[in-house]
C-alpha cells in the first residue's frame, strides 16, 4: 500500500503494468478462482499496489461496464458500487479504496470482489 515497488518481482511489475513495455492500461490479471480465504499476503499486496498505482481515469464507458458486470450479490458488491463511483468521476481512486477498506466488509471478500470485477472488465 506504500507504492514502493522495490520488492516486486519482474513478473509482478509486468502484471501491475509498471514496466516500460506496458502502456499502463493492463488490468490485474488472474484466471484463478479465489475462495474467501485464498488470498495470500503477497497477492493482497499485489492487488493493493495495482489499485493504488493505477493510472485509470474516469470513463463513462467503464462506469457502464462496471454497473452491468455480474459479480454476484454478496456484501462485497460495495466494490462494484465504488468502482462505478470512481469511473463516473464522483470520487477519486484513493477515496474509493479508503471507503472499501473502512466498509466493515472483510478484506478477503473485498479482494474476491475486486478480482471478479477486474476479470469481467478484462473480458469486455
Amino acid at each position: 500500500m506504500t507504492g514502493n515497488t522495490s520488492e516486486l518481482s519482474t513478473q509482478q511489475m509486468e502484471d501491475l503494468g509498471l514496466t516500460e513495455e506496458s502502456d499502463g492500461n493492463d488490468r490485474f490479471s488472474t484466471d484463478k478462482s479465489f475462495g474467501l480465504d485464498d488470498f495470500t499476503d503477497e497477492e493482497t499486496q499485489e492487488i493493493d499496489n495495482f489499485i493504488l498505482t493505477s493510472e485509470d481515469r474516469p470513463s463513462p464507458e467503464l462506469a457502464q461496464q462496471v454497473v452491468t458486470a455480474d459479480i454476484g450479490k454478496s456484501d462485497a458488491a460495495v466494490v462494484q458500487h465504488l468502482a462505478e463511483q470512481f469511473y463516473s468521476g464522483q470520487m477519486s481512486l484513493q477515496e474509493a479504496y479508503y471507503k472499501a477498506g473502512t466498509s466493515g466488509i472483510s478484506q478477503q471478500k473485498l479482494y474476491k470482489a475486486f478480482a471478479a470485477l477486474n476479470n469481467k472488465l478484462q473480458r469486455s
